[in-house]
């Protein structure tokens, strides 16, 4: 029985005769954001297909009646299918409609607060790193993740990955003499002590 159902799959997903199956790579933000793009078949023929906000890598879209016909009297033009791929983001990564971001700030920005830049797939835009931000901490943009067929975006979630300044003997020195006065210990505060 299972044998069978597997088979019946397979057949519905192997293409019918004149079916054109085209590859067409995309950017994360063309994925997220949607576009247009244009496209020649190998019948030729030249398209210009709309990739809708929120489309997935391997998603399939169906453009119908531009697939290659039967022959020069065939009444019934099969469809062509776009495969979509789409290329990773360097910083970004999706979780659905929104889009997750880990941000590499300074001991100074987590202490003091900052105004930094982040990527987005709307281009850089400025955010505001409350004083007192500790690593782990989400920051939210709204409105600025993928969207959606209803015109709605998700969130981009910024997490903050406070970074030791590398080889700094002067830091070194400064958490030396701070230590030991504040006697400062996060895993008593978080209960695991």
């Amino acid at each position: 029985e299972r044998g069978r159902a597997q088979a019946q799959a397979e057949a519905a997903n192997r293409p019918k005769a004149g079916e054109i199956r085209h590859p067409l790579t995309v950017t994360f933000a063309e994925a997220a954001l949607g576009a247009s793009k244009r496209v020649t078949l190998p019948t030729g023929r030249t398209v210009d297909v709309k990739i809708p906000a929120g489309a997935t890598d391997g998603q399939s879209l169906r453009l119908k009646g531009c697939g290659q016909p039967a022959g020069p009297t065939a009444a019934i033009v099969p469809d062509a299918f776009i495969d979509i791929k789409v290329e990773p983001h360097p910083f970004l990564v999706r979780r659905e409609r929104d889009l997750l971001l880990d941000l590499p700030v300074s001991v100074q920005e987590a202490v003091l607060g900052a105004k930094v830049t982040v990527p987005t797939v709307d281009g850089p835009v400025s955010l505001s790193i409350p004083a007192g931000s500790n690593g782990g901490s989400v920051l939210r943009l709204k409105g600025k993740g993928v969207g959606g067929a209803d015109g709605t975006r998700g969130d981009q979630l910024v997490t903050l990955r406070v970074m030791l300044p590398e080889n700094d003997d002067e830091f070194r020195k400064l958490v030396e003499k701070w230590g030991p006065r504040h006697g400062y210990d996060p895993r008593a505060r978080a209960g695991m002590n």
